[in-house]
């Protein structure tokens, strides 16, 4: 009990030092943001989930209602998240708004964890409520609506807290924990797995630093056997996204469109101040949101830089080298949001799935405040008050009184342009799903169905029209009829009746790696040589019956089973622990 309450009076406090970020989110509802497909997914992962996929590989209604494999490649943890709100109040507005309330608390817990870690509740505390108010982290939720991205920085804190803590104590508690951390980030959004390991490296470099020789290299495999946990984890989808992409236009549209990284560098200007917008980036100045750090950020930056220089200086071995450490990571990160960094873009080819430099504004998000909270502590410390602040009464009004000074500052920001008066029906409706949300939603479709580009960016686009979808079948006779019997998302069957001679009909749904058909339970050959590269099989004359069921590939099948494997054996290992501690037993640590 004691342990828990150490849990949770944290998580309320900072929820209630922040509580101007998510305050709107308690309103009537539904917020404006670029990327509105969320209700869309959600309602597609319930629908596939009622109907047996327990992870929604194949979901039918996205994409023209022709379908495409959604969560066999975008991260889905978001929406992982959001279930339980959504079993909880039966709505899908209701249940992502929740979610976003729950990712601006748990970002916040996690830097107060990474903070405290490396010196005491306090600088935690304060570093949770500066994470809390920066603005970058008001682009992120209310402007761009970036929820796998969100996520993902909001869990990263929680990658390095869980370094320092195997560092300080390697065991294998300490190893599974790190990689849950690392598996969740890549399950909230494999793009910034990127960032959050290359910035990791200096932690994980001064840990060793900071270790004894005969521990650095216990410590190392203990690292890399988080890092097989963190895959382990989450296998059931880093291995079908990995090597079956290529069936699909990820890589297609990642290369053209408004994706190339070289449109979406920072001014340094833009750092400073950039007006509060609610619109897209692009290339120069003229971005339609803001990418300014902050005036009191900057400021408080400015005094942490002074006090790395000092700890340095002074070379004492009573402070701590993390403030220089941290402060040049958080300068290092606002570089490569800049033009400065270019040869770095270029010369590392996986920065080029990042897409976009500013991505990694949320990693300042969560350095910048750590690094201001630390030299609030090493200031205090040199003008005699660190003593002082440890009182409780004292610590209480100090934190109070910065919550309430960010908040009047920045509170403001964490408001989206709009508030919409929709609701459930309107946002799940056939016409809001098939045909609004596809045009920003269609990366997964099939490779190799035709594009044109669309003014006026010259955007790739599939120009498919309603005419062009088979209800529910399309066919090159007009001796054939056909009837639906069932459609769901990964289980179809049709009654055909064909006239004339043996033919191939066309159905409604792309052909993806997975998906099977019998004609009177016999299995055919799929044929998807068309434009649109839709199902097609042959049919004889006379009565037919066509099934067509989605299936797990090989590739599928193993990282079904190593997750499934590795997650048990987690299980199992906390069970033993609570066991041991049932007989009296010590909790790892």
């Amino acid at each position: 009990m004691k342990r828990l309450l150490h849990i949770v009076l944290p998580i309320i406090g900072i929820s209630a030092l922040i509580f101007p970020t998510y305050i709107i989110l308690l309103s009537q509802g539904y917020p404006t943001m670029h990327d509105d497909q969320h209700i869309a997914r959600m309602y597609a992962l319930v629908e596939a989930m009622a109907h047996g996929q327990w992870y929604g590989r194949w979901v039918q209604h996205l994409v023209f209602g022709l379908g495409y494999p959604l969560f066999n490649f975008y991260p889905p943890l978001t929406y992982y998240i959001s279930l339980p709100f959504y079993l909880l109040t039966q709505e899908f507005i209701s249940s992502i708004k929740l979610m976003m309330l729950a990712g601006l608390i748990t970002g916040a817990y996690g830097t107060y964890l990474f903070a405290k870690e490396i010196s005491n509740k306090w600088v935690g505390i304060v570093a949770a409520i500066l994470y809390g108010f920066f603005p970058y982290r008001a682009v992120l939720t209310f402007v761009r609506g970036a929820f796998a991205d969100f996520w993902a920085v909001s869990l990263s804190p929680f990658v390095y807290w869980a370094i320092l803590r195997l560092s300080k104590k390697v065991s294998l508690g300490n190893c599974i924990l790190l990689g849950i951390c690392v598996g969740l980030v890549i399950l909230s959004h494999q793009i910034q797995v990127v960032p959050m390991a290359l910035f990791g490296i200096p932690i994980v470099g001064y840990c060793l630093f900071t270790t004894t020789p005969k521990k650095r290299f216990v410590f190392l495999q203990a690292l890399v056997l988080s890092g097989v946990i963190g895959l382990g984890t989450s296998a059931f989808f880093t291995l079908p996204l990995f090597l079956e992409k290529s069936s699909t236009l990820v890589d297609v549209l990642n290369t053209s469109n408004l994706y190339d990284f070289h449109l979406h560098f920072v001014l340094p200007s833009q750092l400073w101040y950039s007006p509060w917008g609610y619109g897209g980036s692009v290339a120069g100045s003229g971005d339609g949101m803001s990418f300014q750090i902050g005036k009191l950020f900057i400021g408080g930056f400015l005094l942490a830089i002074g006090a790395s220089l000092f700890v340095v200086i002074k070379k004492r071995k009573t402070i701590s080298l993390w403030l220089p450490l941290i402060s040049l990571l958080s300068i290092f990160v606002l570089i490569m949001t800049t033009s400065y960094s270019q040869i770095i873009w270029e010369t590392l080819p996986f920065l080029y799935y990042v897409q976009f430099p500013w991505r990694l504004m949320g990693f300042a998000n969560i350095f910048i405040p750590v690094s201001i909270a630390l030299a609030s502590r090493v200031i205090l410390d040199q003008v005699k008050l660190g003593r002082i602040i440890k009182n409780q009464y004292v610590g209480v009004s100090v934190v109070v009184g910065i919550s309430l000074l960010f908040g009047y500052k920045y509170g403001h920001l964490f408001r989206p342009q709009e508030m919409r008066n929709i609701d459930d029906e309107y946002m799940t409706s056939e016409n809001k799903i098939k045909w609004e949300v596809s045009k920003s939603s269609f990366e997964f479709a099939p490779n190799g169905i035709s594009l044109s580009k669309t003014p006026p960016y010259g955007n790739l686009f599939p120009p498919i029209r309603e005419k062009d979808i088979p209800i529910p079948a399309v066919f090159p006779s007009a001796d054939v009829r056909a009837t639906v019997i069932s459609r769901i998302p990964n289980h179809q069957y049709y009654h055909i009746t064909n006239t004339g001679l043996p033919t191939r009909v066309r159905l409604g749904t792309f052909n993806f790696p997975g998906w099977q058909a019998k004609v009177n339970d016999k299995l055919v050959t799929i044929y998807s040589d068309n434009p649109l590269q839709l199902i097609e099989v042959v049919i004889p004359s006379g009565e037919s019956k066509i099934e067509l069921f989605f299936t797990d590939t090989l590739i599928r099948v193993i990282g079904n089973t190593v997750s499934l494997a590795t997650w048990t054996l987690i299980g199992m290992y906390f069970l033993s622990q609570q066991r041991s501690l049932g007989r009296g037993g010590k909790q790892f640590k």
